[in-house]
């Protein structure tokens, strides 16, 4: 394959992404190309995590990484303590995450593999209620972090009604949990912002 793919998957909580990049995974695996996917890298022990992305990011960083970073925390960083004033508890838990994802986006932008199907930074943009200028600063950031693959994006839309009662089944039966048992009902209640956002965003990546 002459061109190198990077999928970004967005959609709410509970909107079939991990299954549906699992499904394809297990389709494109047996073919001769070589795929990777955020659910491989996140599925990692923390340890195992931590490694690969302190050895690519930090022991076997290139200058263009480096410079990659440090550009991200300066339009981090200020998300961050914005969240932080705000106590905005669920903002400030997905920039934790937000961190990690662009760590490993880093680690493996630049790693052999054909298609990478990614859930990650776009998926969690609309939860970190971000200003237009903001949003469009990490969105640019993001493609020139991306800038030797070819991007596109599958947006996966679901009813809120839906998400929520997978959300609450999930949690029941004690399998893909996405939150901690006292957080459920306060994202359960942000479906509906984050629904708002999300088809912002969508409409300035379309633009």
């Amino acid at each position: 394959m002459s061109k190198k793919i990077w999928i970004e998957w967005i959609g709410l909580w509970g909107s079939g992404k991990t299954t549906a990049i699992n499904d394809i995974f297990k389709l494109l695996d047996a073919s001769e190309y070589k795929i990777s996917s955020s659910q491989i890298f996140f599925s990692q022990n923390r340890d195992k995590k931590n490694i690969n992305i302190i050895q690519s990011n930090i022991l076997h960083a290139s200058p263009r990484s480096g410079i990659l970073l440090l550009k991200f925390l300066y339009l981090y960083i200020p998300i961050y303590f914005r969240a932080s004033f705000n106590k905005d508890i669920i903002v400030l838990r997905e920039l934790r995450s937000f961190l990690r994802c662009y760590l490993a986006r880093l680690s493996l932008v630049n790693k052999d593999t054909d298609i990478t199907m990614w859930e990650g930074e776009f998926h969690l943009m609309p939860i970190l209620n971000l200003k237009k200028k903001v949003a469009n600063n990490l969105i640019n950031h993001l493609f020139q972090t991306n800038q030797n693959r070819v991007n596109a994006f599958v947006f996966l839309k679901a009813d809120i009604e839906t998400v929520k009662s997978r959300i609450i089944r999930d949690q029941k039966e004690g399998t893909n949990i996405r939150f901690n048992q006292k957080q459920t009902n306060l994202y359960i209640g942000f479906l509906q912002q984050f629904n708002i956002n999300q088809n912002y965003l969508i409409n300035m990546l379309k633009e």
